[in-house]
């Protein structure tokens, strides 16, 4: 069972998504069958809702580092969706979690490839669920790395993520 639990807050159709195909890599990446095992993603936050699958990332970061009984570094975090072939995609409001990230003391923050040039780009994604189809747009803003006091660093895949993660006494 793989489950996102939010601090009493329904988590979005998406974020549900993100957190099996983030299981599902954590598990292909380590090679340890999940089968026998509930995952529970808890987030806690002031929000009022959570959607989106821009946790994704994380979400198969904080699992396989778990599953290999490794420590995280606590001052990198990182924003991006998960493919199920653990390539790490795109996400939105990058200013805005990079700002976050900021105020959290991170010193690293890890984004997809593709999201330090500058540019805004619009995004449209539909999913149909029995008879209603589920729309969102993503205005996603690229920034450049000088905009914030935060070392912002481009990664493509989940083990290129990962070499940030795992402190250094564990290579």
């Amino acid at each position: 069972m793989i489950l996102v639990n939010i601090n009493d807050v329904l988590p979005g159709f998406d974020t549900q998504d993100s957190a099996r195909i983030a299981a599902h890599v954590a598990s292909n990446y380590t090679n340890v069958s999940l089968n026998e095992l509930d995952i529970i993603y808890s987030i806690k936050t002031a929000a009022a809702m959570v959607s989106g699958n821009s946790a994704g990332s994380a979400f198969a970061v904080s699992t396989i580092a778990l599953l290999e009984n490794k420590t995280i570094n606590s001052s990198v975090t990182i924003t991006g969706t998960i493919e199920s072939d653990s390539t790490i995609g795109s996400i939105g409001a990058v200013l805005e979690k990079a700002a976050a990230s900021k105020t959290a003391k991170m010193k690293l923050m890890l984004i997809p490839k593709g999201n330090l040039d500058g540019k805004t780009e619009r995004e449209k994604t539909c999913i149909n669920s029995d008879k209603t189809q589920y729309c969102e747009i993503k205005y996603i803003k690229k920034i450049n790395e000088t905009e914030f006091g935060i070392q912002l660093k481009e990664v493509s895949d989940i083990s290129e993520a990962l070499k940030y993660f795992y402190n250094e006494e564990e290579k």
